[in-house]
């Protein structure tokens, strides 16, 4: 089965696309990019979760091409099957989460957190509380989309904050910087998650957001970049894009 998806992602094959992806996602190894654009590999992932896609999943060696661990993801969200299934295939599909672009590509797809969302709260507690900088940004991600609300919010920011102290306990405040290798542990991308997530919650869940930023018990990296971004939002008015600038840490 493998085989077969293969030739036909080859057969998708782009190469100036794989060029401009390759330097879009700085953690995939270029060997291991075919350069396939996703609107097909989900047309594939489609297929292969409406047949034997257990089968599939198990015929993917520990080292595979991108593309075929994008579509490993994809498949786990589209497949119908018990959340408890789920789980367990998302739980051992997220070690392989290696770069940015797999991670929030393999987010968008998993639709059924929606309706799952108290099930599934404790797995992303657990990702959001780990070591790993992609796993962790896995937490980040999902929180983004499918966890702000009024209900999820105080527990959205309480990890965000968690992660943030766990950053300072470890580097002086004064060596943080908004620079990719810069972060801590090889945090870069797991910061940029939780500024990313703290920005929609700006929009989304503004009392709370404010309050979490007014009180800057985070690290200037995060909290920083999450101005930024939720300026950059249409959804904010001028009074709170101001109010946002105020509360940049130097």
């Amino acid at each position: 089965m493998r085989d077969e998806i293969l030739k036909r992602l080859f057969a998708a094959q782009d190469a100036e696309y794989k060029k401009f992806n390759d330097i879009l996602t700085p953690g995939a190894d270029p060997a291991l990019t075919i350069g396939v654009r996703k609107p097909a590999m989900r047309i594939i992932a489609k297929e292969i979760a409406g047949g034997d896609y257990l089968r599939y999943i198990g015929e993917l060696p520990h080292q595979c091409y991108w593309e075929e661990r994008l579509i490993h993801g994809m498949v786990i969200g589209y497949a119908k099957m018990p959340h408890d299934e789920w789980q367990e295939l998302m739980r051992g599909f997220v070690p392989f989460i290696h770069d940015w672009a797999l991670c929030d590509s393999t987010v968008t797809t998993q639709k059924r957190i929606k309706k799952e969302r108290a099930e599934t709260w404790d797995f992303i507690a657990g990702c959001l509380r780990s070591a790993s900088e992609f796993t962790m940004r896995f937490g980040c991600i999902v929180c983004l989309d499918y966890y702000l609300d009024g209900e999820y919010i105080p527990r959205v920011l309480a990890e965000i904050t968690d992660i943030s102290r766990h950053f300072l306990a470890k580097t002086p405040p004064e060596k943080l910087r908004l620079k990719k290798g810069a972060a801590p542990d090889d945090a870069y991308y797991t910061m940029m998650g939780a500024a990313w997530c703290l920005a929609e919650a700006c929009a989304k869940c503004p009392e709370e957001a404010f309050s979490l930023l007014e009180s800057r018990c985070l690290d200037a990296v995060t909290q920083n970049k999450a101005i930024q971004k939720a300026r950059e939002s249409f959804r904010l008015s001028p009074a709170d894009k101001e109010k946002l600038l105020q509360l940049k840490i130097v």
